[in-house]
């Protein structure tokens, strides 16, 4: 999936309009329009800032490099995967194996 269309689908499970997010980012509904059709590549860190947050999602996710929306819930999974000891940690492997 392209940059657009990741972010017409944000935009759309929000219930947004181009015009909405266009005031959120400082430009024209007609510019997000041309974002998402990838006819113009937004360029504004502080705009790809607030859509990171807006969505929250992550760059990889947004650029279409990865399929997680955000690393936030695979971080804390590991952080608590670290605090097992070790033979939890080997039954949640086998049983992640097992799935």
């Amino acid at each position: 999936m392209s940059f657009g269309e990741r972010l017409k689908e944000l935009r759309e499970e929000k219930t947004m309009t181009q015009n909405d997010l266009g005031e959120l980012l400082g430009v024209s509904g007609r510019q997000v329009g041309n974002y998402e059709a990838n006819k113009q590549i937004l360029r504004d860190e502080q705009s790809f800032l607030k859509i990171f947050k807006l969505f929250n999602v992550s760059a990889d996710y947004l650029f279409g490099l990865s399929k997680e929306r955000n690393y936030s819930e695979m971080f804390h999974a590991l952080k608590m995967y670290k605090t097992l000891s070790q033979q939890s940690k080997a039954k949640l492997i086998d049983y992640i194996n097992y799935l």
